[in-house]
């Protein structure tokens, strides 16, 4: 993950392209009589972050990450910008959004959005500076309870890990069905294939089993991890029975493969929609992890 803007997560491997960083000061002009004018520094001007992401449906659902990012916008609201190493780079507000329509189904539907977005940063009152989300001071008992979870450090980072990694696999696995179901006419060529395939699914069940008990003891703080608990049995289910349905492929069962490959393929697909479906609340598990809060 790169970083969270609020509750928005930007993940490096799926949808970064480009951050672009302004920092400056601002300097008064002196006239002097027959010199060049001298500079005096007044103070520093407000930070100013540019990124570019994009969001495919591979990973995500683009239109709902880009009503996400409308939403923040014009709720003009000074954001949290935390990089995935935990580093607090301010609040900022959202002064632009560019957004570009790169791939979509014949309905309009976008496949593919590129975004570019512009952060300002937004100092507010200095009698009351905002403070960064780790220094929050008024907690509610859930939100005591979930920030020892987080000093604990374990179960909720490895539920977060798990379940990412977990994702990246589940992205692999669907290209790499993808890519075979296309040489279901040659058996031969696609049978080759299919271990990689099966080794992708493997790696999208595992963690999600291991992953549950733990999303389980992180409902009572975090009610929402009810929901990515029923996603991660869900998705470990199908991605186990589309496995069994690979490997039971040999080249004996030639005749078997297309029929096996178009089964696995809507599997894949349906895990992954399912998944994407509570890729919104992971983010927000994992804001609740990198901020701190």
């Amino acid at each position: 993950m790169l970083a969270i803007l609020g509750e928005i997560e930007v993940q490096l491997q799926t949808g970064f392209t480009a951050l672009e960083a302004i920092l400056g000061g601002e300097f008064a002009e002196q006239a002097r009589i027959g010199r060049k004018p001298g500079l005096q520094w007044v103070g520093d001007k407000c930070d100013e972050y540019s990124l570019s992401v994009r969001f495919h449906q591979q990973y995500c659902q683009p239109t709902a990450q880009w009503q996400r990012l409308q939403a923040a916008c014009r709720a003009h609201q000074a954001l949290a910008f935390v990089l995935g190493n935990g580093e607090y780079l301010g609040h900022f507000v959202i002064t632009t959004l560019t957004g570009r329509t790169v791939l979509a189904h014949a309905d309009g539907i976008a496949q593919c959005l590129e975004v570019d977005i512009s952060l300002r940063e937004f100092t507010g009152d200095l009698r009351q500076p905002l403070k960064p989300p780790a220094m929050a001071t008024t907690l509610n008992r859930k939100a005591a309870g979930l920030t020892r979870a987080i000093a604990t450090g374990t179960p909720l980072s490895r539920a977060v890990g798990l379940a990412r990694q977990a994702q990246s696999a589940l992205a692999t696995a669907s290209q790499a069905i993808r890519v075979v179901r296309q040489m279901k006419t040659d058996p031969v060529a696609a049978l080759t294939r299919l271990p990689g395939v099966i080794t992708s699914l493997g790696e999208v069940a595992t963690p999600l089993i291991q992953a549950q008990p733990l999303l389980a003891g992180l409902e009572a703080h975090f009610p929402a991890a009810s929901q990515l608990t029923r996603a991660a049995g869900k998705v470990a289910t199908t991605a186990s029975q589309a496995k069994n349905t690979l490997s039971a492929l040999t080249p004996g069962t030639g005749q078997a493969l297309p029929g096996a490959l178009d089964t696995v393929a809507g599997q894949v697909g349906g895990a992954l929609s399912t998944w994407n479906d509570v890729t919104p609340l992971l983010s927000r598990l994992t804001s609740h992890l990198v901020t701190r809060r």
